[in-house]
Protein backbone atom coordinates (compact mmCIF):
# COMPACT_ATOMS: atom_id res chain seq x y z
CA UNK A 1 0.00 0.00 0.00
CA UNK A 2 1.35 3.17 1.08
CA UNK A 3 4.82 1.71 3.04
CA UNK A 4 7.32 -0.70 1.45
CA UNK A 5 9.43 -2.95 4.03
CA UNK A 6 12.88 -3.62 2.44
CA UNK A 7 15.44 -5.20 4.01
CA UNK A 8 13.98 -4.13 7.76
CA UNK A 9 13.99 -0.44 6.68
CA UNK A 10 10.61 1.42 6.25
CA UNK A 11 10.13 3.06 2.99
CA UNK A 12 7.95 5.91 2.87
CA UNK A 13 7.13 7.12 -1.10
CA UNK A 14 5.82 10.44 -0.01
CA UNK A 15 9.58 11.13 1.08
CA UNK A 16 11.14 11.31 -2.07
CA UNK A 17 8.76 14.10 -2.61
CA UNK A 18 9.94 15.34 0.20
CA UNK A 19 13.26 15.42 -0.56
CA UNK A 20 12.83 16.59 -4.40
CA UNK A 21 11.13 20.08 -2.36
CA UNK A 22 14.43 20.10 -0.94
CA UNK A 23 16.60 20.38 -3.59
CA UNK A 24 14.61 22.68 -5.30
CA UNK A 25 14.15 24.84 -2.87
CA UNK A 26 17.73 24.82 -1.94
CA UNK A 27 18.26 25.29 -5.87
CA UNK A 28 16.13 28.16 -5.34
CA UNK A 29 18.45 29.81 -2.42
CA UNK A 30 21.44 28.96 -4.10
CA UNK A 31 20.52 30.72 -7.39
CA UNK A 32 18.95 33.77 -5.76
CA UNK A 33 22.73 34.38 -4.01
CA UNK A 34 24.24 34.20 -7.17
CA UNK A 35 21.91 37.19 -8.53
CA UNK A 36 22.83 38.74 -5.47
CA UNK A 37 26.65 38.61 -6.54
CA UNK A 38 25.83 39.10 -10.22
CA UNK A 39 24.55 42.52 -9.44
CA UNK A 40 25.98 43.72 -6.19
CA UNK A 41 28.10 46.58 -7.31
CA UNK A 42 25.50 47.92 -10.45
CA UNK A 43 23.46 50.59 -8.27
CA UNK A 44 20.18 51.19 -8.25
CA UNK A 45 20.02 49.97 -11.95
CA UNK A 46 21.31 46.49 -10.81
CA UNK A 47 18.72 46.49 -7.46
CA UNK A 48 16.35 46.86 -10.15
CA UNK A 49 17.38 43.96 -12.52
CA UNK A 50 18.04 41.66 -9.15
CA UNK A 51 14.47 42.54 -8.52
CA UNK A 52 13.14 41.46 -11.57
CA UNK A 53 15.09 38.22 -12.04
CA UNK A 54 14.23 37.02 -8.24
CA UNK A 55 10.85 38.14 -9.15
CA UNK A 56 10.76 35.69 -12.18
CA UNK A 57 13.34 32.94 -10.12
CA UNK A 58 10.68 33.25 -7.77
CA UNK A 59 7.60 32.58 -9.63
CA UNK A 60 9.36 29.80 -11.44
CA UNK A 61 10.36 27.77 -8.52
CA UNK A 62 6.33 28.22 -7.32
CA UNK A 63 5.38 26.10 -10.55
CA UNK A 64 8.02 23.56 -9.64
CA UNK A 65 6.74 23.25 -6.28
CA UNK A 66 3.27 23.13 -7.81
CA UNK A 67 4.38 20.17 -9.67
CA UNK A 68 5.91 18.08 -6.89
CA UNK A 69 2.83 19.26 -5.26
CA UNK A 70 0.34 17.79 -8.03
CA UNK A 71 2.89 14.90 -9.44
CA UNK A 72 5.13 13.91 -6.33
CA UNK A 73 8.23 12.12 -7.43
CA UNK A 74 7.35 12.25 -10.72
CA UNK A 75 7.41 16.10 -11.26
CA UNK A 76 10.96 15.87 -13.25
CA UNK A 77 9.37 13.98 -15.82
CA UNK A 78 7.18 16.96 -16.92
CA UNK A 79 8.62 19.21 -19.61
CA UNK A 80 8.56 22.79 -17.17
CA UNK A 81 10.10 21.23 -14.35
CA UNK A 82 13.53 23.18 -13.40
CA UNK A 83 13.54 25.22 -16.76
CA UNK A 84 15.36 28.36 -17.38
CA UNK A 85 14.12 30.92 -19.12
CA UNK A 86 15.56 32.03 -22.29
CA UNK A 87 16.64 34.95 -24.79
CA UNK A 88 14.62 35.31 -27.60
CA UNK A 89 16.56 34.46 -30.38
CA UNK A 90 17.56 35.94 -33.57
CA UNK A 91 14.37 37.64 -35.75
CA UNK A 92 13.32 35.88 -39.20
CA UNK A 93 13.32 37.87 -42.19
CA UNK A 94 10.22 38.01 -43.71
CA UNK A 95 10.30 36.23 -47.63
CA UNK A 96 9.16 39.09 -50.30
CA UNK A 97 6.29 39.74 -51.78
CA UNK A 98 5.62 36.45 -54.57
CA UNK A 99 7.87 34.12 -52.21
CA UNK A 100 10.90 34.44 -54.32
CA UNK A 101 13.85 34.23 -52.02
CA UNK A 102 16.90 35.40 -53.95
CA UNK A 103 17.73 38.73 -54.07
CA UNK A 104 16.69 40.41 -57.72
CA UNK A 105 13.53 38.08 -57.81
CA UNK A 106 10.98 39.64 -56.55
CA UNK A 107 7.27 39.45 -56.83
CA UNK A 108 7.59 40.30 -60.77
CA UNK A 109 9.65 37.09 -61.47
CA UNK A 110 7.00 34.75 -62.94
CA UNK A 111 9.31 31.72 -63.76
CA UNK A 112 11.64 33.64 -66.10
CA UNK A 113 15.16 32.87 -66.64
Amino acid sequence: MGITIISGDVEDPKQGSKNLKSKVVSSYKKREQDIDKKYADRGSAGKKQSAKEKRDLTSQTAKDLDLIESYGIDAPKARSFQTQRKKDGGKVRAMKLGGAVMPGRGPKFKGQS
